[in-house]
C-alpha cells in the first residue's frame, strides 16, 4: 500500500486537500481523508490529507495539477511484516500488554497469524482471554489450542 500525509498549511490548504480527497476519492482504489483544525486562542490554523492507495501516484489518473501537488506530498511505502519481524512485534507488544508469554507460544503464534499490527495484537489479546477462561497457561499447547479454535 501506498500513503502520504500532507504538511500543516492553512485554511485554503485544507478546502484544496478535500478538493483532492474528493477528486481522489472517486475511483475505487484510493481511500482519502482529510482534516481541518483550527485554534483560534493559539491562532494556528493546520490542515492535514492522509491518501492511501495501492497504486503508486505514478500511475494515478488524475488532473495534472493535482498531480503535480501529489507529486510533493511525502510518501511511504507499507510493506508486510516476514516471519522474524512478526514474532518481533509480538516480542515487542506482549510486554507491552502485560502479557507474560513463552517465546515458544509466541514463535508458534507468528507463523500463523496475519501478519498486520492490528491483527497481531488483537491476537495477543484474544490468546490472553482464552487463556484466562480457559485457565490454562501460555505454553506452546495452549498456544496450538487457541490457534485451532481461532481460525475455525
Amino acid at each position: 500500500a501506498y500513503s502520504a500525509s500532507g504538511v500543516p498549511g492553512s485554511t485554503l490548504a485544507a478546502s484544496m486537500a478535500a478538493s483532492a480527497a474528493t477528486t481522489l476519492s472517486r475511483d475505487p482504489g484510493i481511500a482519502a481523508c482529510c482534516i481541518a483544525v483550527s485554534c483560534s486562542s493559539f491562532s494556528i490554523a493546520a490542515s492535514l490529507a492522509i491518501f492511501a492507495s495501492g497504486v503508486p501516484v505514478s500511475e494515478l489518473q488524475v488532473f495534472p495539477d493535482l498531480y503535480s501537488r501529489l507529486k510533493g506530498i511525502n510518501f511511504f511505502t507499507l510493506k508486510s511484516l516476514d516471519g522474524d519481524e512478526t514474532l518481533d512485534c509480538l516480542n515487542f507488544l506482549a510486554p507491552k500488554l502485560d502479557l507474560h508469554i513463552h517465546a515458544d507460544a509466541l514463535e508458534l503464534i507468528a507463523k500463523k497469524i496475519k501478519r498486520d499490527f492490528l491483527s497481531i495484537k488483537q491476537a495477543l489479546i484474544d490468546f490472553d482471554k482464552y487463556l484466562y477462561s480457559e485457565k490454562k497457561q501460555p505454553t506452546k499447547m495452549s498456544a496450538a489450542s487457541f490457534l485451532k479454535i481461532y481460525f475455525d
